[in-house]
């Protein structure tokens, strides 16, 4: 959606979804402090200084989604600072270094409960750093990491529910140890075509996975669905 005139007029909008990024909305974005809920897409590098800017100003946000112009463009997020704590955050795109260290996370990384990372292709693994938002119950990793192994070690994630990890094509295996994702209801793999070490056996379609510690469900379903490779549990 580009953005509209009169939009500036709309002082109590909540909700504003799928808004193109341009020069002009990223600076008058602050003027609507009352969003709740934000998706900002095609973002330009030379966009981010000023969104961070007007996105501090905002009071009532709870879930953001920020997606660059293309694959390739550089999120500068560094200095991201926000006044209220996110529910949800979606980034989308190439991540500058530091941006994982930013003043939001430090601030506000624990209340956290459902993130995305796309596009990022970082060459370190992300999930010793996500393990430290201690309330994520959803986290989805859609080609964020180009390395090619994921651990969950014990005492990680422990009111994690939800896991999407999709177009990893480097990751080759997965390890999960004893005493990690102790609530995890859902793993869904998809598109890690180097896969070959998983909690469960997608090669022979077995129903047992005897390393994944046991769900919080007294019973369980394990089930493998085509040969795609999507897991749930």
């Amino acid at each position: 959606m580009e953005p509209f005139e009169g939009l500036w007029n709309l002082k109590e909008l909540q909700s504003l979804s799928e808004v193109r990024a341009t020069k002009v909305f990223v600076a008058k974005l602050g003027d609507l402090s009352q969003l709740r809920s934000l998706s900002i897409t095609y973002v330009r590098s030379s966009h981010c200084a000023q969104l961070c800017y007007s996105l501090s100003k905002m009071h009532q946000l709870t879930k953001l989604h920020i997606r660059s112009i293309d694959e390739d463009e550089l999120l500068l997020l560094e200095d991201l600072t926000l006044q209220n704590p996110l529910e949800k955050l979606e980034l989308i795109g190439r991540l500058s270094e530091g941006t994982l260290e930013s003043p939001f996370f430090s601030a506000h990384g624990h209340q956290l409960l459902q993130i995305e990372l796309s596009w990022c292709k970082l060459v370190e693994s992300p999930v010793a750093w996500l393990s430290e938002l201690s309330n994520l119950t959803e986290l989805r990793l859609t080609r964020a990491y180009a390395g090619q192994q994921l651990n969950f070690h014990g005492k990680w994630f422990r009111k994690l529910k939800n896991i999407v990890l999709a177009d990893l094509p480097q990751v080759n295996q997965i390890c999960i140890h004893e005493g990690a994702l102790v609530n995890l209801e859902s793993l869904h793999v998809d598109r890690l075509r180097e896969l070959q070490d998983v909690p469960i056996d997608i090669s022979t379609g077995e129903t047992e996975a005897p390393n994944l510690p046991g769900p919080s469900s007294s019973t369980p379903q394990w089930r493998l669905l085509g040969p795609s490779g999507y897991v749930f549990i």
